[in-house]
C-alpha cells in the first residue's frame, strides 16, 4: 500500500528507516536530512552539524548510515557518529540545541553499518575489506575483522546471537565471525559469479538462519547445523521477472507518417501502422538490494504456519519468498504504484520490522522516494488455518485406533513357493533333472520323455 511521495534533496544512493517513522539519507555536502515518513507535509530537516566536542559532525559525505533500536549511525571517512532518538525527534521538529555523539575517527569511506537487534551499544562498519565493531558507550574498538579479498558490503547480527557477526563481500563469500571467541565460524566457498549485495537474518532462538542476495539476482538460504552450516536452498528471480511486462522508458516515440501528395489523380492517405506490442525491456542484471525476514513466529520455529517468508527487493520489483517451499508466493512491481508513486525503478530500499512492516524505496534517477505499508502474504497452509471452521467429523481418521483381527488380511505374510523340483538322495539335483532345466525346456509327454532318455 503506497503511504506518500517524498522529494529528497538529491537522487537518494543510501536510505535508512527507523522504528520511530523517520528516515534518513545523506543530503548535499556533509550534511544528514530526516523527516517524518508518514506526515504528509513534513520537511526535510538537515541534523545539527556539531558534534558533542563541539567540531563538525563529518567533514566529508556520508556513505553509509543506519537506524539502531533507538538510534541513528551515520559514517564518513572521516568519522563515525552517533545520533541518539531524541535528537533526530527534535531535529525533525527543526529544534536545534542537541547534538551527535562521535564514536570513531578516520576509519576510512564505509560501505555499511549494522547495530544490535536490540541494543545501540555495539555497531558495526564495513570499512574497505575489513569491518570495524565499536563500542558506542566507551567509543572504542571491539574488533577489527580481516579476511576478506573485496569489498565488504553487508553485515548483521543474529537476533538470538550478539556475539556472532555475518558479513558478504564483493569477493562472492561470506563469513561467520565469534565476536566472543574471536575467530571464524564458517567461511564459505566463491559461490557466485557476482558479487553479494545484501543480507537478513531469521529470529529462530536455537538456529541462526539467514539469506544472501547477489548482484544476479540469486538468493541463497543458509541455516546452522552441527556446528556448520548447510544451504537450504538457492532461488533466481531472473525467470520471474522476465515474465513481467516492463516497458522500455528508453525507446523514443515515433512520429507519425506524414501524408503523400502526388500530381496525378491518386492520392495517398497516410498509411496506418500495424498495432505493436509494447516493447518490453530484456532485463540482464536483477540485482537484490535488500532482504527482511517477516512474519515469523518466536514460539514454534518448526510450525509451516511460522516460518513466514522472505522479503527480496530489487530495482523493479519486491518479490515474497515462502520459507517452507521457497516458492514465490507474490511480486509487488513499482510500476503498478504509478502516477501516485514517483519511483518506477530503485537504486536502494531502507525495510522497517516494527512496529508495522514498511518500506521506502528512493528512485534511480529522480530525487524522489515512496514510502510503501507492506502486508506480507499468508501461505496456503495459513490461509486454510485462518478460514477453517470446526467440523464434527475433525476427529475422524482412515487408520485404525485398534489393533487388527488375529484373522485379518492386514495380518497376512508372504511366504515363498515351494520348490517341485526334484532332488537326488543328497538334496541335490539329479543330472537328468539338471540337464533338462539347462539345455531343454520341460518335456510335458511321456513320448518326448522317452526320446530324450535314449538320445
Amino acid at each position: 500500500e503506497l503511504v506518500g511521495s517524498l522529494q529528497t534533496p538529491k537522487p537518494p544512493r543510501v536510505l535508512a528507516f527507523g522504528k520511530c517513522g523517520l528516515v534518513a539519507l545523506p543530503s548535499k555536502g556533509a550534511a544528514v536530512a530526516v523527516r517524518d515518513a508518514l506526515a504528509e507535509r513534513a520537511a526535510w530537516t538537515e541534523l545539527p552539524c556539531a558534534a558533542d566536542d563541539g567540531e563538525a559532525a563529518h567533514a566529508t559525505r556520508v556513505t553509509a548510515l543506519a537506524f539502531g533500536p533507538s538510534a541513528l549511525c551515520t559514517a564518513s571517512a572521516d568519522a563515525v557518529v552517533l545520533w541518539p532518538e531524541h535528537v533526530l525527534l527534535r531535529g525533525a521538529e527543526g529544534a536545534g540545541g542537541a547534538c551527535g555523539s562521535r564514536i570513531a575517527r578516520d576509519l576510512g569511506a564505509a560501505q555499511h553499518v549494522a547495530f544490535l537487534p536490540r541494543s545501540n551499544a555495539v555497531v558495526a562498519v564495513a570499512v574497505g575489506k575489513e569491518v570495524v565493531v565499536l563500542d558506542t558507550l566507551n567509543k572504542r574498538q571491539l574488533a577489527q575483522l580481516q579476511g576478506h579479498t573485496g569489498l565488504v558490503t553487508c553485515s548483521v547480527f543474529p537476533p538470538y546471537n550478539d556475539h556472532v557477526l555475518i558479513t558478504a563481500s564483493e569477493d562472492r563469500s561470506f563469513k561467520v565471525w565469534d565476536l566472543s571467541a574471536g575467530s571464524v565460524i564458517y567461511q564459505s566457498p566463491i559461490m557466485s559469479a557476482s558479487p553479494f549485495l545484501s543480507i537478513a537474518c531469521g529470529c529462530h532462538p536455537s538456529r541462526i538462519s539467514f539469506a544472501v542476495g547477489s548482484e544476479e539476482g540469486k538468493v541463497w538460504f543458509f541455516e546452522s547445523f552441527q556446528g556448520s552450516f548447510r544451504q537450504l536452498h538457492a532461488l533466481s528471480l531472473k525467470q520471474h521477472l522476465s515474465k513481467l511486462d516492463l516497458p522500455d522508458e528508453t525507446q523514443t516515440p515515433r512520429s507519425p507518417t506524414p501524408m503523400i501528395i502526388r500530381s496525378d489523380k491518386k492520392q495517398t492517405q497516410p498509411q496506418e501502422e500495424s498495432p505493436k506490442a509494447t516493447p518490453c525491456v530484456e532485463v540482464s542484471t536483477v540485482p537484490v538490494l535488500s532482504l527482511l525476514y517477516v512474519g515469523q513466529s518466536e514460539d514454534n520455529e518448526e510450525d509451516e504456519l511460522s516460518r513466514g517468508s522472505c522479503m527480496v527487493c530489487t530495482p523493479h520489483a519486491v518479490f515474497f519468498v515462502n520459507l517452507q517451499s521457497y516458492d514465490v508466493v507474490h511480486i509487488a512491481t513499482l510500476r503498478q504504484y504509478q502516477p501516485a508513486s514517483s519511483v518506477a525503478v530503485a537504486s536502494c530500499f531502507a525495510l522497517s520490522g516494527q512496529p508495522e512492516l514498511m518500506c521506502c524505496a528512493g528512485s534511480a534517477f529522480t530525487a524522489d522516494a515512496s514510502v510503501f505499508r507492506v502486508f506480507p502474504p499468508l501461505s496456503a497452509a495459513a490461509t486454510a488455518a485462518a478460514t477453517a471452521t470446526p467440523s464434527p467429523l475433525a476427529s475422524m481418521s482412515a487408520f485404525p485406533s485398534a489393533a487388527p483381527h488375529a484373522k485379518s488380511p492386514l495380518l497376512a505374510q508372504f511366504t515363498a513357493p515351494k520348490s517341485k523340483k526334484k532332488t537326488g538322495t543328497c538334496g541335490r539335483l539329479s543330472p537328468l533333472a539338471c540337464c533338462r532345466s539347462q539345455i531343454h525346456p520341460p518335456l510335458q509327454t511321456t513320448r518326448s520323455r522317452y526320446y530324450f532318455m535314449q538320445r
